[in-house]
């Protein structure tokens, strides 16, 4: 494990030193980590006099709208202004900042703050500074705000940071959930972040018709290769009919990670008729990554996704299932 606090390069910080003007940025269907962390940058820069602006997203999901702070960073939308720097949170190429991703072209420098292991294509940012394995890019943020202040941080930004850092161990549950983690978590509430407060509106906060969804889905879900897979679908008819929104749909695959035997679980997600994402989590014993890449995605050893385009839901799920088993010692054969 890299020692924590992690050791920020002194590019990065000489990048910061020298930019007038930033641009922030963090990937599309962004979560808490990536907003929080973006956010808590943004807030410290504004205090040091900076001009500061965000890559507008074209919907903030869920309860991540009351991030304390996020209402204080400008977003950037028709504005032609050129930027010093762009910094990007939780991804490490530009295009998965979704469609907002040519924005960085008005900066001129961009480097990505990660914790997702590096994509087999490398970094397309002018820098990248990848920390794999921390628990979270909030902590990566913490050390570099230690750097940057000679104060503590206050509420707001360590709230940011709880936030990111709370859902990116899942509510500090995971195996991500280190003694750093935990220690970082503790620097954080000493400087103003409410631990319940933030735990409540993140993991706990759900409307009825997401309790409505997630009752619904977890009785259609499908087990095979002998229950060590478990897969759960939620289309365009399935969100009408319970009214969910698709932003509540996030976090319910790790429902089944918690059934006993299963040992890869399986969200699809349908985003058109024929496009899918599809997120994926595991135990110890398989590396969801590996077949996330397979199909053009990406993500840590045990939460992967993948986004896929022209294909049924049938092909998708038998083509997943054939290179699932392929990952899992000593699963059944495919039919």
């Amino acid at each position: 494990m890299t020692a924590f606090p992690y050791p920020v390069p002194e590019s990065v910080l000489a990048s910061l030193e020298r930019s007038e003007r930033v641009l922030l940025g963090t990937h599309e269907n962004p979560d808490a980590d990536g907003l929080g962390s973006l956010v808590a940058t943004g807030l410290a820069l504004l205090e040091r006099g900076r001009d500061v602006a965000m890559v507008a997203i074209d919907e903030v999901p869920g309860t991540l709208g009351e991030l304390t702070g996020l209402d204080r960073i400008p977003r950037l939308d028709g504005d032609p202004s050129r930027y010093d720097l762009a910094l990007i949170f939780d991804c490490h190429r530009r295009e998965r900042l979704g469609p907002g991703h040519d924005r960085l072209e008005q900066a001129d420098r961009v480097v990505a703050i990660d914790h997702h292991p590096l994509d087999p294509r490398g970094s397309d940012c002018d820098e990248v500074w990848l920390v794999d394995d921390a628990p979270a890019t909030a902590m990566m943020v913490l050390s570099l705000l230690r750097e940057l202040h000679d104060m503590p941080l206050g509420a707001d930004k360590a709230s940011c940071l709880y936030a990111g850092l709370l859902t990116d161990t899942g509510g500090f549950r995971h195996a991500n959930t280190t003694r750093d983690a935990l220690l970082a978590a503790a620097d954080l509430v000493d400087q103003g972040a409410d631990a319940a407060a933030i735990a409540d509106t993140m993991l706990y906060r759900r409307r009825p018709e997401a309790l409505h969804l997630l009752g619904e889905v977890l009785l259609a879900t499908g087990y095979h290769l002998d229950g060590r897979v478990a897969a759960m679908v939620i289309d365009h008819d399935l969100l009408d009919r319970t009214g969910a929104a698709s932003d509540e749909t996030e976090g319910l695959v790790s429902y089944l990670t918690s059934v006993e035997g299963v040992a890869v679980a399986v969200m699809l997600k349908q985003v058109d008729a024929d496009s899918w994402r599809v997120s994926l989590r595991s135990g110890a014993e398989v590396r969801v990554d590996r077949i996330a890449r397979d199909f053009g995605g990406g993500g840590h050893h045990r939460a992967a996704a993948f986004s896929v385009d022209g294909v049924s839901r049938e092909t998708l799920e038998a083509e997943l299932l054939d290179r699932i088993a392929n990952e899992i010692p000593g699963a059944p054969e495919r039919p």
